[in-house]
């Protein structure tokens, strides 16, 4: 690519049904640590409030249990909107 411009990967990782809307995970790093996984996603409940997920794990076994017990969570599903 000319003038100084390159290509930066995305940082998509995995989407996830929550309450019945895709809920995107974002990749993270963690520059001291490159072997750890990191995932971040963002629930935009579209009255002011946003959640902000942050979790690191040493294996994807560990990252899928953390992603499930995420998606477990009690939140309102009235309010729910899909965060970009």
């Amino acid at each position: 690519m000319g003038h100084g411009r390159r290509a930066i990967p995305s940082n998509r990782a995995e989407v996830s049904d929550f309450n019945g809307e895709d809920m995107q995970w974002y990749q993270g790093s963690i520059v001291t640590d490159r072997d750890v996984l990191v995932r971040e996603a963002l629930i935009d409940f579209g009255d002011g409030h946003i959640l902000h997920i942050s979790m690191r794990a040493d294996d994807p076994q560990a990252l899928a249990r953390q992603q499930r017990d995420v998606l477990a969570l009690p939140l309102p599903r009235q309010k729910f909107t899909r965060g970009n």
